[in-house]
């Protein structure tokens, strides 16, 4: 279970420099002697405006492609794509 090992051991030493980092960095600051802003007054307005919403209609039936165009099979463009690999080595097994 190296994976585990590896979780305890980085686990370990990160706690372990969290700790001392905790114990020699300087502590938490004073709080600010003024009070806080009353921020129940604030508001943000944009000049930007938004384009206008897109609407789709969907109550027109879905056009459907047909599957056969201009005569042509499905199939037939994978064929031809296949008829365009090299032949496979022949493997000739010695008893």
């Amino acid at each position: 279970m190296p994976l585990g090992r590896y979780f305890v051991f980085v686990g370990s030493i990160l706690l372990a420099l969290l700790l001392l980092s905790d114990r020699y960095l300087p502590g938490h600051i004073a709080p600010s002697p003024r009070a806080d802003v009353d921020r129940s007054i604030i508001r943000i307005h944009s000049g930007h405006k938004w384009p206008d919403a897109v609407v789709y209609d969907t109550s027109l039936p879905t056009i459907v492609p047909p599957v056969a165009a201009a005569g042509v099979s499905p199939e037939r463009p994978l064929r031809e794509a296949f008829a365009q690999l090299p032949p496979a080595p022949i493997k000739i097994r010695e008893k």
